[in-house]
């Protein structure tokens, strides 16, 4: 009651539309259907759109008129009003967000939709939390501030497990271990923030935490058989050879696509990869590779080919070796 006569002392019409979007809410949370928990979804975001409007055209009336006249105390207190409530129907509206899509992360999960879809829907979540965040009146509240802090953390951790399940799903074994490694990590950490903060929901960051444990190992596992596989093949049918010579991957470091080149047993050639490698499309764009390196070093072997080359056509016996300690460690 409290509320209502707050918001009466605005206007009618801002008090009605603030009931008839909390009047959908309390349906909808009654409700179990998906579809019919979806169209009320719209008609809470049509109320608060509505409201909204209503808010703005009166806050603009206000100040058209002060830019006349100087302000009543009245105006005064109605130009504070109608700026709580404008806060009040933004943080209202970005919380019925984040519950509907919340419903669709369930819906893609029930469904075995592609991860890459739940990276999308967890990233739109955290950005929901972060418009929290940035609404004048959260920081100053320890409680809204911490809450919606530990969901910030909560929809990094599982937008980080579900990216690395869409690097699984593309057999990026490297990737996807180290994408499900970060994933624990961040999952430990929201575990612990959202149990400081009574999040009744907590246990389900502990169940993905033993999912992402088990599919790290499984990716670690295939990648380790699918390496077997290209050596056992590599070893059965290929040898690498330039002009009928063989030669190894430190004599051709300046030319290494050269390297490359194959020669099968019916002496078809082709290579084993492109270098530099060609651009390849990724499921996601990655969130934990700030350590990576966006190009590809050759590394400085001059002292090592030095020493082949010296062993060339020689009897056998090992070179002279230039050099005493740490550097002779780098002349090979």
């Amino acid at each position: 009651m409290v509320r209502l006569r707050f918001v009466g002392c605005c206007s009618r019409k801002v008090g009605e539309g603030i009931l008839l979007a909390r009047e959908a809410v309390h349906t909808m949370e009654q409700e179990s259907d998906f579809d019919k928990k979806a169209a009320l979804y719209d008609k809470i975001f049509i109320a608060y759109n509505d409201v909204s409007r209503t808010v703005s055209k009166q806050r603009s009336e206000i100040t058209a008129a002060a830019e006349k006249e100087t302000l009543s105390q009245i105006a005064e207190q109605h130009l504070q009003e109608l700026d709580l409530i404008s806060q009040y129907i933004k943080h209202s509206r970005l919380r019925q967000t984040i519950a509907r899509n919340l419903l669709l992360v369930q819906k893609h999960v029930e469904a075995n939709s592609k991860p890459d879809d739940l990276v999308r829907l967890y990233e739109n979540l955290r950005q929901n939390c972060q418009e929290i965040l940035d609404l004048d009146g959260i920081l100053s509240d320890p409680k809204s501030r911490d809450m919606t802090q530990a969901e910030i953390r909560k929809f990094e951790a599982s937008r980080c497990f579900w990216l690395a399940k869409s690097y699984k799903s593309q057999h990026r074994w490297s990737e996807s271990i180290l994408l499900f490694k970060r994933a624990e990590m961040l999952l430990n950490d929201a575990y612990a923030e959202s149990e400081s903060v009574g999040d009744p929901k907590k246990s389900d960051l502990a169940e993905m935490v033993k999912e992402s444990i088990s599919l790290r190992a499984m990716a670690h596992a295939q990648g380790v058989l699918e390496n077997l596989k290209l050596d056992k093949s590599f070893k059965e049918g290929m040898q690498l050879t330039e002009t009928g010579r063989k030669r190894t991957v430190v004599s051709g470091d300046e030319r290494f696509e050269s390297v490359l080149r194959v020669t099968s047993e019916k002496g078809i050639e082709g290579t084993i990869c492109e270098m530099p490698p060609s651009l390849t499309s990724t499921p996601c764009k990655p969130v934990a590779f700030d350590i990576a390196v966006d190009g590809v070093m050759v590394s400085d072997v001059k002292g090592v080919v030095k020493y082949i080359s010296e062993t060339d056509g020689n009897d056998g016996s090992a070179p002279k070796r230039e050099g005493t300690g740490f550097s002779r460690w780098f002349r090979g």
